[in-house]
């Protein structure tokens, strides 16, 4: 029990700084004007370079050791890249604060899923409650529900980003179980790579340097290091408690940049929802300290 502890300290901390990084995320779907494809190609290229970069300065073996491990890893790749188009879809017909606070409603499906995923997982009363709490501060938070809305659409967008996110959280642990997170983050951003490529021959988009120059800086710093440091996080930290941690602050760090930075302002409405989900957020990783003895006695994860 006691070197689980340091362990769960430090992904924790490792959590926390991959979401301060994520939070920028959704400004960048404003600062580029260019379609959500060319974002999410931009962004995976310059992060996969990067993370190839490091595994190859560190002398690391990049070979998977079974076709089912790399088709795990090609699926969390797809998943990626339908859940980083949702994203920027959802952002740039509405605004950050409106697609962060959809994307909060991923610990609701972790929620669910987690114990098919994990059978040593046990849906506890505690996580229902926090789940149904992040659907009430997501519900209060918008503030239409007619289909022909910006912001509706925005939300659906952003629900689909929400699904996939959940489904990657949870394919990815089992993945770290089995091989480094920086091999598995370089196997999914590559994936997406090469998936998007065929698009960007038929497209042919227009960028500027501009463009390449915020791409880069969303691939190496806002995607290549920020997936890093959260697939390390998955080595001390359940499922269910990275997607409540990421939903929640991810939403906090997000909004309050894109308040200075981009001068979108959250309604009250929108402000209120977002703090039910940041209470629901802090309690959730109250509990699970108060659990951290279950996690000790639990297997590996």
């Amino acid at each position: 029990m006691l070197k689980k502890i340091p362990l769960l300290q430090n992904s924790l901390f490792q959590l926390n700084a991959s979401v301060v990084l994520f939070g920028f995320t959704g400004l960048f779907g404003k600062w580029l004007s260019v379609h959500p494809f060319v974002i999410v190609f931009g962004r995976v290229l310059f992060a996969s370079l990067t993370l190839f970069l490091l595994l190859t300065l560190q002398g690391r073996n990049l070979r998977i050791r079974s076709k089912r491990d790399f088709g795990g890893l090609v699926l969390i790749g797809v998943l990626l890249a339908l859940h980083w188009l949702s994203f920027f879809a959802s952002v740039q017909v509405s605004n950050v604060a409106i697609c962060l606070i959809a994307l909060s409603t991923a610990p609701i499906i972790v929620v669910l899923l987690e114990p098919l995923f994990f059978r040593h997982e046990q849906l506890a009363r505690s996580n229902i409650i926090v789940a149904i709490a992040v659907t009430a501060g997501v519900i209060i938070a918008t503030p239409s529900w007619d289909i022909s809305n910006a912001v509706t659409q925005g939300v659906l967008w952003g629900l689909m980003a929400s699904l996939t996110s959940a489904l990657i959280t949870l394919e990815s642990r089992k993945q770290v179980d089995k091989y480094e997170p920086l091999l598995v983050s370089f196997y999914q951003l590559t994936t997406v790579a090469v998936l998007l490529l065929p698009v960007m021959f038929v497209m042919r988009p227009t960028v500027t340097m501009h463009d390449v120059g915020l791409l880069a800086l969303l691939g190496i710093v806002f995607t290549g290091v920020a997936q890093m440091l959260f697939m390390q996080s998955l080595l001390g930290v359940p499922a269910r408690l990275a997607s409540l941690v990421t939903a929640g602050m991810e939403v906090v760090y997000g909004v309050l940049l894109a308040a200075l930075l981009l001068h979108e302002i959250p309604s009250y409405r929108t402000v209120f929802g977002g703090l039910i989900i940041i209470t629901a957020t802090i309690f959730a990783m109250l509990q699970h300290r108060v659990e951290t003895a279950d996690l000790a006695s639990g297997p590996p994860l």
